[in-house]
């Protein structure tokens, strides 16, 4: 491997004539344990490693020595983490993959169908995909898969440099990631500095922790002898060492400008002591001094853009494109910067902060702020917004153009808190923001469960004119309300809202697609009027009711025990909807509601079979809360016909999904499950799967009807733990609920077999 990475001409900061790389020093431990990941890439075990260490300690020259080695047996795609990238949602992530789905002919581009693959690749070249509420799941989800097809082809080597500093969602999607190549033709290698004592990065306990110590006597001594070309006194290497502290970049620096000013003795070397680390700054000016003015514009424009293509390097240098690509070769030849595919870079992180650290405060600003209008003009707004965040307000409208497309993008991606910063920077360009971008701003706040967001968004109510909008942001509010405020406080406000709003009319629709007050008796003869009506008024006008008015009034008329072939057209109706596999507000997507509807009709077979469709879309667009609503309804659907085996499989995979951090399908799933392990004589594991229901059993809950299933669940553990008393007061309980959300059919909730059992089992034939 040390033989390969030499011949690949890959270095730990040493150059030798005109600037070229020579060889890695001391590192053949190092570069065993990288070299084990790509055998295991290469062979399809699939492996991890992190490369952990100081800045300068060599973790760049190892990943680029090991890029050397694999190049003959896998394909290596790289990417690197920065301090403008950590701003760029997916930006890493993006730089990754881009080669490899450049490369994609038509026929290899087909392979990836139209499962999460194909999702990952669209976000990815940067188109809009919509996504449902687990947006930054599913594209983890799908980038695995997209890796997976990519590994088909040849095995797969991916080096990510400087990790600590990538944005979050390309952290999160690389952590995902390697937690799933086991077993795949694939190897991942991040290189870090250390985010704690005795830690790797993100906790990948079962990756190969690569750790490149300080170089001893003897490396110190083979480094001096590159840079300076000839053997070194013994006192002279020990100066070296304890000036730089065995840190190879520091090293080169301190040994450079030894060389250049003629410096080749033990007190010499002792006066330089000021390059490592902080001097390192004058040290960097004093080379880019002595190529000239030209090659100290690119270089600080390059330490601003961080990475950047030549017309825009050149624009922010200020120089024509001829003289700037003049000035880069001077810095490659100088072995401070580089580039790859057109894309110029600093050659190693810490010659980028040695040059920033050249440039004023009011001077970075500038270059900021021109950073973020030439990258802007060019259609790049996701830089252009890393470089706003980087600067003063200016008051300009691109920039909040700008900034607002970022945002939006982050969004689709999951990023919240990559957006909230940036609609915050976006208010903060402008002395009076628009109620749009203010409600923007409260959106993105709330989805990080930030309180803020409700006050945010009623400002943007009361500057809000358009009907629709005013619908969108109360929806919005209520929902937040709901998942902080309880359930009468949401309900409460849309309720208002609804009965302000005309009936029939688009506010209406939006108002409603979030209401679930049919599952909540306090609003249950509200939501049965304001569902039904809609559909009536918009038949009456000859046009298509929405799915999510059509499901509700499906779900209404089961739950009341309506006649079957009323609920069964019902159904029907809103599965062939368009719109029914939208997620709409806080509720689930319409045409689970249908399903759910369909399957307490004993129609088993063509609920399960609409169900397979939308596990088809689930897995298409990689939502993991999608199948877990999905399977949490197909629970239903096997227990009631039987099916117990693929109920509990259901159940089981059901509870696996919420873990990822959603409670949709917990109670109904937690009472099936108890159910089914109770009738196959598991007693301790039932009770074992309703002890999360406990708070909604033992304590006055909603009037609604999760909690009615959990008393039904407890009436039935109850009874067989021989406790009819507290099974017959369960299930009265769930009766009382029933009554109060007129839900007279036995198959919504189940109350009166339960207290039927219990009583009889207290003596009384006659209740």
């Amino acid at each position: 491997a040390a033989a390969s990475a030499a011949a690949s001409g890959y270095v730990e900061g040493v150059h030798g004539e005109g600037g070229h790389p020579t060889r890695l020093i001391s590192r053949e431990r190092e570069l065993t344990q990288l070299g084990s990941v790509v055998d295991a890439c290469t062979d399809g075990r699939g492996g991890v490693a992190v490369v952990s260490g100081p800045a300068g300690i060599g973790k760049t020259a190892l990943l680029r020595a090991i890029a050397g080695e694999a190049a003959g047996r896998c394909e290596v795609l790289t990417a690197r983490g920065g301090e403008i990238e950590a701003s760029i949602t997916l930006g890493a992530v993006r730089e990754l993959f881009a080669p490899a789905l450049g490369a994609l002919d038509e026929a290899e581009r087909a392979t990836l169908d139209d499962g999460p693959a194909r999702v990952a690749a669209r976000m990815l070249e940067g188109e809009s995909v919509r996504l449902g509420p687990d947006a930054a799941l599913a594209i983890a989800h799908g980038v695995s898969w997209l890796v997976a097809r990519l590994a088909e082809r040849r095995p797969l080597l991916l080096l990510v440099d400087d990790a600590h500093l990538l944005d979050g969602a390309s952290r999160d999607v690389l952590l995902y990631l390697a937690r799933r190549v086991d077993g795949d033709p694939v190897g991942l290698v991040l290189a870090a500095q250390p985010i704690g004592p005795g830690e790797s990065l993100g906790g990948l306990r079962e990756a190969t922790l690569v750790q490149p110590a300080p170089l001893d006597a003897e490396g110190t001594a083979a480094l001096a002898r590159d840079v300076l070309g000839s053997e070194v006194p013994a006192g002279v290497r020990d100066a070296c060492q304890k000036a730089s502290g065995g840190n190879p970049h520091l090293l080169t620096a301190l040994l450079t400008g030894a060389r250049d000013r003629g410096l080749d003795d033990a007190a010499g070397i002792r006066g330089l002591t000021h390059v490592a680390p902080r001097g390192l700054e004058g040290e960097t000016a004093a080379r880019l001094g002595a190529l000239g003015g030209d090659a100290t514009a690119v270089a600080r424009a390059l330490a601003v853009l961080e990475r950047a293509d030549l017309p825009v390097l050149a624009a922010l240098a200020g120089l024509g494109e001829s003289a700037a690509a003049a000035a880069l070769g001077d810095l490659e030849r100088a072995g401070l910067a580089e580039s790859h595919a057109g894309v110029f870079t600093f050659a190693q992180p810490m010659l980028r902060s040695a040059t920033l650290g050249t440039v004023s405060a009011a001077e970075r600003d500038r270059l900021d702020a021109l950073a973020a209008e030439l990258l802007a003009e060019r259609g790049r707004p996701d830089r252009a917004a890393a470089h706003l965040l980087a600067c003063a307000p200016r008051g300009r409208d691109w920039a909040v153009d700008a900034l607002r497309d970022a945002a939006g993008r982050a969004l689709a991606a999951g990023a919240a808190q990559t957006a909230v910063a940036m609609l915050e920077r976006a208010c903060s360009e402008t002395a009076d923001p628009a109620p749009g971008l203010a409600a923007d701003l409260g959106r993105g706040l709330l989805s990080l469960g930030d309180a803020r967001g409700v006050e945010v968004l009623e400002d943007a109510l009361a500057g809000t004119e358009d009907p629709r909008e005013r619908a969108q942001i109360v929806a919005t509010i209520a929902s937040a309300e709901l998942s902080v405020g309880g359930m009468d406080g949401g309900l409460s406000r849309l309720r208002a809202a609804i009965d302000r709003a005309v009936p029939g009319g688009a506010e209406e629709g939006v108002l409603l697609a979030g209401y679930l007050g049919s599952t909540h008796a306090d609003f249950v003869d509200h939501a049965r009027t304001r569902f039904v009506q809609r559909v009536e008024i918009l038949r009456a006008r000859g046009e298509e009711a929405d799915a999510p008015s059509l499901a509700n009034v499906a779900v209404i008329d089961f739950m009341a025990g309506r006649p079957v072939d009323e609920v069964v057209a019902a159904t029907r109706e809103v599965l062939a909807r368009p719109d029914a596999m939208s997620w709409v507000g806080a509720g689930p997507p319409p045409y689970t509601m249908a399903a759910w509807a369909l399957a307490g009709t004993d129609r088993f077979d063509e609920a399960e079979a609409a169900l397979e469709r939308l596990v088809r879309e689930a897995r298409r667009t990689g939502s993991h809360l999608l199948l877990g609503l999905v399977i949490t309804t197909r629970v239903y659907s096997r227990w009631r016909r039987g099916d117990l085996h693929g109920a509990q499989a259901d159940a089981e995979r059901a509870l696996e999904l919420s873990e990822l951090g959603w409670s949709h399908p917990v109670v109904p799933v937690r009472w099936t499950l108890s159910d089914i392990l109770l009738d196959r004589g598991r007693p301790e594991e039932a009770a074992q799967a309703l002890v999360p229901l406990a708070p909604l059993v033992e304590t006055d809950g909603p009037c609604a009807i999760e909690r009615g299933w959990a008393l039904i669940a407890d009436s039935r553990l109850s009874y067989e733990r021989r406790d009819p008393e507290r099974a017959l007061a369960s299930a009265l309980a769930a009766g009382d609920i029933a009554e109060a959300l007129g839900a007279h059919n036995p198959a919504a909730l189940p109350w009166g077999e339960a207290a039927s059992r219990a009583a009889v089992a207290l003596g009384d034939t006659e209740s």
